[in-house]
């Protein structure tokens, strides 16, 4: 049995006069791994109480590789697999190029509505996770929409009349179709 870890007993009822017998159990206790939670926001009155109480808010501005930043940034992802999957996935799908002129991180998603989601529920905890594990507090983490996914999407049709329009550009032969069946777009 592991040393520090609870010990644990199974109980089996005995068929000769209801007693109870301990059974100790040899398994090791696994524990989940810790992930920390990252404060949404902070107040500055916080900030303010922190750094005069304990001088924890220190610079830190340790040089790092892009492997260094590669292996921090697949944890924080594999950490997530368990609680939010796709994200997980989306955020293993690409991983940031350190710039050579700073240290703000591009990340590029497909539209405007997960780079909100991102920055909304992810963007705190994955810029502290960086900065605390890779040492240097000047880490900043930006989300970019590629331009080419959300030009392309900008012009979908959605109402009849400009999927009609739409299908009539590709092919012209459908006026004839609609004049011999006397259609209508709604």
């Amino acid at each position: 049995m592991l040393k520090g870890a609870p010990a644990q007993a199974s109980v089996a009822t005995a068929s000769t006069g209801g007693r109870a017998k301990f059974t100790p159990i040899t398994e090791p206790v696994k524990t989940p791994p810790v992930y920390k939670e990252y404060p949404q926001t902070i107040s500055l009155q916080s900030v303010a109480t922190a750094d005069a109480v304990d001088g924890s808010l220190k610079e830190e501005s340790e040089e790092f590789s892009q492997e260094e930043f590669n292996k921090v940034w697949k944890d924080f992802a594999q950490a997530e697999a368990n609680r939010r999957p796709r994200l997980s996935s989306l955020l293993l799908s690409q991983i940031p190029q350190k710039p050579d002129d700073g240290l703000l991180f591009r990340f590029t998603v497909g539209s405007l509505t997960v780079k909100e989601y991102l920055y909304k529920n992810m963007h705190n905890a994955l810029e502290g996770y960086l900065r605390a594990n890779l040492h240097n507090s000047g880490i900043n983490l930006r989300f970019e929409v590629d331009g080419e996914v959300e030009a392309d999407t900008s012009g979908m049709p959605y109402t009849s009349k400009e999927k009609y329009v739409f299908m009539l550009e590709k092919n012209p032969n459908l006026q004839i179709l609609r004049d011999i069946f006397d259609l209508e777009t709604d």
